[in-house]
């Protein structure tokens, strides 16, 4: 399968399924959005959803903060 364009191994996962997939990435899974195939994987589903090896993922991972500042 590729995850964000690189190669991966199924085989890398205790289970195959969205969150063993953001658990060897040690990524939260209210902190992403997952696309599989092109299609937006729903949050509550990360644990059910099987992965297959011809799956194409993108993993968007959301980040805080911020420069903490006002404006000018």
């Amino acid at each position: 399968m590729k995850v964000n364009g690189e190669s991966f191994l199924i085989e890398n996962l205790k289970e195959a399924t969205i969150l063993s997939l953001l658990d060897h990435y040690s990524l939260n899974k209210t902190r992403v959005a997952i696309e599989i195939n092109g299609q937006i994987i729903k949050r509550d589903n990360y644990d059910q959803h099987k992965l297959v090896e011809s799956d194409v993922i993108e993993i968007i991972h959301f980040v805080g903060g911020g420069a903490g500042g006002g404006r000018n």
